[in-house]
């Protein structure tokens, strides 16, 4: 579901005639299913239904329709000053980027931690944004995990790191990706169990799996309402590698 007024942030369609800007979409392979109009804090927003073909992987998102849309009707994206104002972020993490070898199955792997965490009340615009989507805000560490995945295309995981911590009993951890070692067993922050092969990535602290590689984490270090830090991890897998895990577990993320 893509909320127009969303959209509209990213690229200028207040002027497009409605009709026009929907056969654009079709003609461009993105069909519309249905036009919605959702109440959302008793103001109406109109909200397209669009379905892509299975090729189209990167217009599954706000941001990547919105850019498909600036190029069908010739529209400049808008930058957001967030972009900047997080360039200093950016250059440290450029700093300390390593080249992984080009016969890994991850092509980039990045983790920060949180700490501190006393708000756990979703703004009122991410609340919007998500119900506008179709998805039901829970809490603010969960919503804004679902919002950078609508927004931007891109999954995040989240853990909750004095849950790796006290499982550890160490401050201090290192994270790699291995084949699981010892104990097959393992379960998702869906409460379901899967039994692993030497097959199957995991991400491991301290040789502990955390999660399922590109795929899902584990419930014993997943987020609750009594999150206050986290452990968030950035990841590129090879599209091939977590077709071959999701197949071979049966399990879709």
């Amino acid at each position: 579901q893509i909320s127009l007024k969303w959209v509209n942030e990213l690229v200028n369609i207040e002027e497009i005639n409605f009709n026009t800007l929907i056969e654009k979409l079709t003609l461009g392979g993105f069909e519309v299913e249905e036009v919605l109009e959702v109440d959302i804090n008793r103001k109406k927003q109109i909200v397209l239904d669009i379905s892509a073909t299975a090729n189209r992987s990167d217009s599954l998102s706000i941001y990547g329709i919105a850019t498909e849309i600036a190029a069908l009707l010739d529209q400049p994206v808008k930058t957001s000053k967030y972009v900047w104002a997080s360039k200093t972020w950016r250059e440290i993490f450029e700093e300390q980027l390593e080249t992984l070898s080009e016969d890994s199955d991850c092509s980039m792997f990045i983790s920060i931690i949180v700490e501190n965490l006393t708000n756990q009340v979703s703004p009122k615009w991410l609340k919007e944004k998500l119900l506008s989507s179709g998805i039901v805000p829970s809490n603010n560490l969960v919503d804004f995990q679902n919002y950078i995945l609508l927004e931007t295309g891109y999954p995040f995981e989240f853990y909750d790191l004095q849950k790796i911590e006290s499982e550890l009993a160490n401050l201090q951890f290192s994270l790699s990706i291995d084949q699981v070692q010892g104990d097959p067993n393992f379960i998702t922050n869906t409460q379901v169990l899967y039994k692993l092969d030497n097959s199957i990535l995991t991400i491991q602290a301290n040789k502990i799996p955390i999660s399922i590689a590109g795929v899902i984490g584990a419930e014993n270090f997943s987020i609750s309402e009594s999150t206050n830090s986290l452990l968030i991890e950035g990841s590129v897998f090879k599209a091939t590698k977590i077709r071959q895990q999701s197949r071979k577990l049966g399990l879709r993320t």
